[in-house]
């Protein structure tokens, strides 16, 4: 951590963070570390030796103050309380050393140390339900928030980017919150740095932001039994591959029919149920009352813009 300071204070400066939180940061209770417009926080292993411990970088502007440090062989973790309108909560990074097993009371037990409303950085604990391959850490950990009704953050993409060829990327790196709303945050990774772990960042508004829906190729409306002739009636299988010339023709083939299709069909509402005439019955019923509400809306409307202009202040 020490020889990635100004890598540190580049990121912070583009990114414009006001909260890092830093897991396995390697300090000590001698370690000096400062960054500028910055606090800085630091749990070490209790050992005192330079493995292990977490960090919190704070924004001198963000109201907060630290709390007590989490400090165990199995676990260390960095805690503030945050000072924010309409809701404070707490932030905390924590690290697991992984020859380390912690069992799902030990999970409970720290993360009500925390409080009602929160947010954790995690790492180090790999599972199933974000992504990642599972581990006996990671499913005590899914068993503490699945009983306490917390809930994970993550965008599902690795974070953990090994360098031996043989090992995978994992998805190690998440965040645990509860009392925050869904809506109210954004997750995305971030590339910027040159460790082997993806930072991965997460906007917190207090209004609900709008996400964009992900990219579909179909929808609900989409009529399969109409696709699935489709296909039958334009694919081709007595094809042979037994040389190259016929490989290459086969492929050429796919994309041609496929661009003939101009779309995957689409179910038509149907009004069979109703007849025209009842349709036709139910239209005149509604005529005189939705020229009612029409007229009522409106008056409404010029009601309470005649109240406003008139409860102005004279100027």
């Amino acid at each position: 951590m020490l020889n990635h300071k100004q890598e540190v204070i580049i990121f912070l400066n583009i990114n414009k963070t006001d909260i890092l939180l830093i897991s396995e940061s390697h300090f000590t209770n001698l370690t000096f570390f400062k960054i500028p417009h910055y606090h800085v926080y630091n749990t070490p292993h209790p050992d005192g030796t330079a493995h292990g411990g977490t960090t919190i970088i704070i924004r001198k502007t963000v109201s907060h103050y630290e709390l007590p440090p989490y400090q165990t062989n199995k676990l260390q973790a960095t805690s503030v309380d945050i000072k924010a309108t309409p809701w404070g909560f707490t932030v905390a990074s924590i690290y697991s050393p992984p020859r380390h097993n912690i069992s799902t009371d030990e999970y409970k037990d720290f993360l009500q140390t925390l409080g009602n409303r929160f947010i954790v950085g995690a790492t180090g604990t790999p599972n199933t339900q974000r992504g990642s391959r599972m581990t006996t850490k990671g499913r005590n950990l899914w068993c503490a928030m699945r009983d306490s009704n917390y809930d994970y953050i993550s965008n599902g993409a690795p974070t953990y980017w090994p360098t031996d060829p043989r090992k995978l990327p994992d998805l190690l790196d998440f965040f645990v919150s509860h009392g925050l709303p869904r809506s109210n945050y954004l997750i995305h990774s971030n590339f910027d740095l040159s460790s082997d772990h993806t930072p991965v960042i997460v906007s917190l508004r207090t209004a609900a932001i709008n996400k964009p829906l992900p990219p579909r190729l179909t929808t609900r409306n989409t009529d399969w039994n109409s696709f699935q002739r489709y296909l039958e009636e334009n694919t081709t299988l007595n094809i042979q591959l037994k040389s190259p010339a016929d490989l290459y023709q086969a492929a050429q083939y796919s994309p041609r029919w496929y661009k003939k299709q101009p779309g995957f069909p689409l179910l038509q509402p149907s009004n069979k149920l109703i007849s025209s005439q009842i349709h036709h019955c139910i239209s005149d019923s509604l005529s005189p009352q939705k020229e009612e509400l029409e007229e009522s809306v409106k008056y409404r409307i010029m009601h309470m813009t005649t109240i406003s202009i008139t409860d102005c202040p004279d100027t």
